[in-house]
C-alpha cells in the first residue's frame, strides 16, 4: 500500500450535533426567533377566530328590534290612549281607508 488509510475516499466528514440541528432544522429551531414568532402567529388566528365565532352567535341570539306599527294601528293606539275623540278616530280611520293603507 502506499501509506493512506483503505475506504478513506469513501467515509463522509465528521459532523457535530450542532451542525446536525441546523441541518434538521434548517436554522429555525425554538432559539432562532421563528418558533416564538408562529407561536404568536397561532394564538392571534385562534383569538380572532373566536371572537369572529362570538360575534355571529351574538347577533343570531339577539331578539329582534320592535315591530313598526301600522297607520292604523297608530291610530287605534292613540283612540284608546284618549289622545282623540270618537269622530276624529272615525274621520282619520276613513281617510286611511281612502288611500288604501291598512
Amino acid at each position: 500500500m502506499d501509506g493512506t488509510q483503505p475506504y478513506s475516499q469513501n467515509v463522509p466528514p465528521v459532523r457535530t450535533c450542532e451542525d446536525m440541528e441546523e441541518g434538521m432544522h434548517w436554522g429555525m429551531d425554538w432559539q432562532s426567533g421563528w418558533f416564538f414568532g408562529m407561536h404568536l402567529a397561532w394564538w392571534i388566528f385562534w383569538v380572532v377566530f373566536a371572537l369572529a365565532v362570538w360575534a355571529v352567535l351574538a347577533r343570531s341570539a339577539a331578539p329582534p328590534g320592535p315591530k313598526a306599527e301600522s297607520p292604523l294601528e297608530v291610530l287605534q293606539r292613540r283612540y284608546a290612549e284618549g289622545a282623540l275623540t270618537t269622530t276624529e278616530y272615525e274621520e282619520r280611520k276613513a281617510k286611511l281607508a281612502e288611500t288604501g293603507r291598512p
